[in-house]
């Protein structure tokens, strides 16, 4: 073999097993198909979830949980960085070095774009459903990146034999209600020779047995946030009844017969009502009556020994649960979801229940290893729509050179005596960021 020649067979080296459009994972079980018509054709699509909404009831469980939530957009800031941008590698013997690369064209073009937008939207997705979907709009010569609510796509189910998703589905609807009004997208081909005005890229890791839509770690940790979403409930309702029935209260018999001569009542349904009423208003005595007078008569009789001896008496009860116990359940759950989340312990803030500590320094070397080491796959992600539509374009269009390439910024803290600010950007251009050195070049 010559030096620098790659020699390649002509024919795909896939192999396919039986009924590959067959396959079940976690998100879609053994349910099969959904079939939606669209444009009077039936489309058979693969649910996301047995009830085809698995993402719309995780993302309706996150916003229930403000920890989580904020666990979740920490680990988004720490992949979005400082944004994307243009690189360009310099020579350098030793490493692979990549330094920002500017023009103010290109920069007005990719503003104009919301190529921003397009790479907060997509790490969002990425890192909430752990699957994001990118139409690709071709418009003449340029074309226009824009990321898709993942709730809204699905997958349409596989050809027999086929191993390459051909075609997407787009509702607003994906209740198994019937018929449904959705759009049918073909998937981009980024060999450029089947592409439509209008088409979709889904990004998304491999996973073991997820064939067709991503499940992120965070959906592990349901049953403990819906345990930790129990906790406040918890606590409301105990203002209310201090946690546990708090008294006894102890009537003597002679008590109604007396009223009830006093009061003439001689109908059971009224002395019934006597009784509810009396109850009721211990209960507003003990519980739920703030502000108002709490006074209870007890008109005694004395016994031969000179002492009152008391018709209604109220014996409180010892408290076992105080609150305590579900407070540190809590603290178990919001550590457990903190561990799934992907954020490193100790930029949780909720290590071991305690705020977060330690010096300066190790929180930046904490921060700079989430931000360089725990990001590399999802931004390959986010930037490989960029490096192979959006940048063979603008290259084209604005004559750049050809070892210009689209990388992610990142934000290193720093010591006030080295930056006022306290931080400073590095970029981390190139397809492989985690193999390259960050030099810093932007203060």
């Amino acid at each position: 073999m010559k030096k620098g020649r790659i020699y390649t067979t002509s024919k795909s080296a896939n192999v396919v097993a039986p009924n590959m459009d067959f396959k079940y994972d976690d998100n879609i079980g053994r349910g099969g198909s959904v079939r939606v018509t669209v444009n009077k054709q039936d489309i058979d699509v693969y649910p996301w979830g047995a009830n085809n909404r698995l993402p719309n009831d995780m993302i309706a469980l996150l916003r229930s949980n403000g920890d989580v939530a904020n666990l979740l957009d920490a680990r988004l800031d720490f992949l979005f960085g400082a944004g994307v941008g243009l690189f360009r590698r310099i020579n350098d013997k030793k490493d692979v070095v990549f330094e920002p690369y500017f023009d103010v064209d290109v920069a007005d073009y990719l503003q104009e774009q919301e190529i921003s937008e397009y790479v907060d939207t997509a790490a969002t997705h990425l890192v909430e459903c752990s699957t994001a979907f990118v139409n690709v709009s071709k418009v003449e010569k340029y074309s226009k990146l824009t990321s898709m609510d993942p709730l809204t796509v699905r997958c349409e189910r596989l050809k027999a034999g086929s191993v390459r998703k051909d075609r997407f589905v787009v509702s607003a609807n994906w209740k198994n209600d019937g018929q449904k009004r959705a759009a049918l997208v073909s998937a981009y081909d980024f060999s450029g020779k089947e592409n439509t005005p209008e088409s979709v890229i889904q990004l998304m890791r491999p996973q073991s047995g997820q064939f067709y839509y991503g499940y992120p770690r965070w959906w592990a940790a349901a049953e403990w946030i819906k345990l930790a979403n129990r906790i406040p409930k918890f606590h409301n309702q105990a203002l209310d009844t201090e946690y546990n029935v708090a008294y006894i209260c102890r009537i003597a018999d002679q008590y109604f017969d007396t009223m009830f001569q006093i009061e003439g009542i001689e109908e059971e349904e009224e002395k019934q009502k006597y009784r509810d009423d009396f109850y009721k208003m211990m209960d507003d005595i003990v519980y739920n009556n703030e502000g108002k007078r709490r006074v209870l008569y007890d008109e005694c009789p004395i016994g031969e020994d000179g002492k009152m001896h008391g018709w209604i008496d109220l014996i409180p009860i010892k408290r076992s649960i105080t609150g305590t116990e579900y407070t540190e359940i809590y603290r178990a759950a919001v550590l457990a979801f903190a561990n799934a989340s992907g954020i490193l312990s100790q930029l949780s803030g909720i290590n071991d229940g305690k705020v977060m500590g330690g010096s300066g320094s190790e929180l930046r070397v904490t921060a700079e290893y989430q931000q360089f080491y725990r990001t590399p796959r999802e931004r390959e992600l986010i930037l490989k729509p960029l490096n192979r539509i959006i940048l063979p374009e603008i290259k084209k269009a604005f004559k750049l050179p050809q070892d210009v390439i689209f990388g992610f910024n990142n934000i290193l803290l720093e010591s006030l005596d080295k930056a006022k600010s306290g931080s400073s950007q590095v970029g981390t251009g190139g397809p492989n960021p985690e193999k390259q050195t960050q030099k810093p070049t932007q203060k």
